[in-house]
């Protein structure tokens, strides 16, 4: 595969990275994969993109969780706490009843 590797090359890509893994042309399955899940498509549809038997083999071999903002996925989550009841401005009929 010299094409691939010059394509790396050209792209400024290293062939290993800080985790010490080997760029290979199987690794663009697992870069999709992983910016599928980062992008919020549905993991059942990604095993189905990647053609994958085995919902497990794409969630836990092809997407790498250490890339997924989680930690912006938890600040995305609603607040819950309790507001204090809105006050009711004096001579409003519903504060006499």
């Amino acid at each position: 595969m010299p094409e691939f590797r010059e394509d790396l090359a050209a792209a400024g890509i290293e062939e290993e990275d800080a985790r010490g893994r080997k760029v290979v042309l199987h690794s663009l399955r697992h870069s999709l994969c992983t910016m599928m899940a980062a992008s919020g498509v549905p993991m059942a549809y990604a095993q189905r993109i990647m053609r994958h038997r085995d919902i497990k083999l794409t969630a836990e071999t092809y997407c790498d969780e250490a890339l997924l903002p989680l930690a912006a996925a938890m600040n995305s989550l609603p607040t819950l706490t309790v507001q204090p009841p809105l006050a009711l401005p004096p001579g409003n009929a519903c504060a006499s009843a």
